[in-house]
């Protein structure tokens, strides 16, 4: 979980690169345009609409207009015993920890001044709303849980992913999933895999 700008695609494909036996990225749905180098996948809001209602989606989430959702594929690589990664939300974590109990938050966070320059080297927004954004890293989401992990990703990648991968080593290979969103002022969850329940919410 975390803001945009965090790093969290690059610290996840990072973490999966050095433990491919281990870790498993899961592929998140999303009805905005997809850039070059994201791990994410497009798909229309009517298709992301039907496979919510087919019941095919695990977790389901919107934000600034946008839907968002991780299909339920990601079940059978715990059920092997593979740690999964998903690039989660803030705002939906209180929901996800709902559908899989055991989640445990990875929150991924980075200087304001190095989140905006990143930002901008995207190009993808104009000054003004790269600006809304980082008035909205301090939410107020509610991120309460005894297993919260917090990674300042300002200051290199190497240091975050050893405190990242450090953090999963520490704890049971079995079924655990990982549900986690901008690598540094993000939400990492890890959860046991239990009785998968649908829910939707919106917000980062």
């Amino acid at each position: 979980m975390g803001p945009s700008g965090a790093g969290k695609d690059t610290l996840m494909a990072e973490a999966r690169r050095r433990l491919p036996d281990r870790l498993v990225l899961a592929e998140r749905l999303v009805t905005r345009p997809v850039v070059a180098g994201s791990l994410d996948r497009h798909v229309t809001e009517e298709r992301m609409a039907r496979l919510a209602r087919c019941g095919r989606l695990a977790l389901h989430w919107s934000c600034h207009g946008f839907g968002y959702g991780i299909e339920k594929a990601v079940d059978d690589s715990l059920r092997r015993g593979m740690a999964v990664l998903v690039n989660g939300s803030r705002g939906y974590f209180r929901r996800a920890l709902a559908v899989y109990p055991a989640l445990v938050p990875i929150l991924i966070t980075a200087e304001p001044g190095i989140l905006r320059a990143r930002l901008e080297g995207r190009a993808r927004e104009g000054p003004g709303s790269i600006s809304e954004r980082l008035l909205r890293i301090d939410e107020g989401f509610d991120l309460a849980h005894e297993g919260l992990l917090t990674i300042d990703n300002s200051c290199g990648l190497e240091g975050a992913v050893e405190l990242f991968l450090g953090h999963i080593r520490g704890r049971s290979a079995s079924g655990w999933i990982l549900h986690y969103r901008n690598v540094i002022y993000d939400g990492t969850v890890i959860n046991r895999l239990g009785n998968p329940r649908q829910a939707s919410a919106p917000g980062h």
